[in-house]
């Protein structure tokens, strides 16, 4: 009887190991939920979770791109070019995120002027 005992909470242990916790969350979640945030224009949120997610995945260009839309609706824009930036820097050839940066810079180039020490927007010539 005890050794049924063992053997039914060792297949319990088992099964349990190898199903995802329904508490884990990921940083697709996150990146969805801040999407979700972002269409409602709940921005602080959305940069709440998607720097979660950031601190789980820092070289993820998509979560460095929705950060800086949300940087960029909040009016901070030195982060948010910042985070256009490595988004093209990450992924070099991703035409969004290279059209992202470039389309900030032409949008905010009154307001927010990079440092003349900055490289060229990557996949482009000076």
């Amino acid at each position: 009887m005890r050794r049924a005992y063992l053997t039914l909470a060792a297949i319990f242990v088992v099964a349990a190991a190898s199903c995802k916790s329904p508490w884990l969350v990921t940083t697709s979640d996150y990146n969805r939920f801040a999407i979700r945030a972002q269409e409602e224009g709940l921005w602080r949120e959305a940069e709440y979770r998607l720097r979660q997610a950031l601190a789980e995945d820092p070289d993820d260009a998509r979560l460095h791109n929705n950060l800086a839309v949300a940087l960029e609706a909040q009016g901070k824009l030195e982060e948010a070019y910042d985070k256009y930036r490595k988004a093209a820097q990450l992924d070099p050839g991703n035409e969004t995120y290279r059209r992202n940066l470039r389309e900030f810079i032409d949008a905010h180039l009154w307001e927010y002027t990079p440092p003349d020490d900055e490289e060229a927007t990557p996949g482009e010539e000076n």
